[in-house]
C-alpha cells in the first residue's frame, strides 16, 4: 500500500475524533473534525470514481 497525503489526513483525523471523543472534547471541535473527516473521504471517492482507468494503471504499475 502507498502512503499519500490523504492517507496520513484520514488517519490523523480519524485518530483525533476518536481521542476527541473518549476525552470528552467540545463538540464544536468534534464537528471540525468529522467536517474534515468526511471531505476527505468524499474527494477519495470521487476521483475513485472519476478516474478508475488511472488508479488500475497505478496499481498495475506497482506490481
Amino acid at each position: 500500500m502507498k502512503i499519500t497525503t490523504d492517507l496520513v489526513a484520514v488517519g490523523g483525523l480519524s485518530i483525533a475524533l476518536i481521542v476527541g471523543v473518549v476525552m470528552g472534547a467540545p463538540a464544536e471541535l468534534l464537528t471540525g473534525i468529522a467536517g474534515g473527516l468526511s471531505g476527505y473521504l468524499s474527494k477519495t471517492a470521487v476521483n475513485h470514481f472519476e478516474n478508475p482507468h488511472e488508479i488500475a494503471r497505478e496499481k498495475d504499475e506497482g506490481k
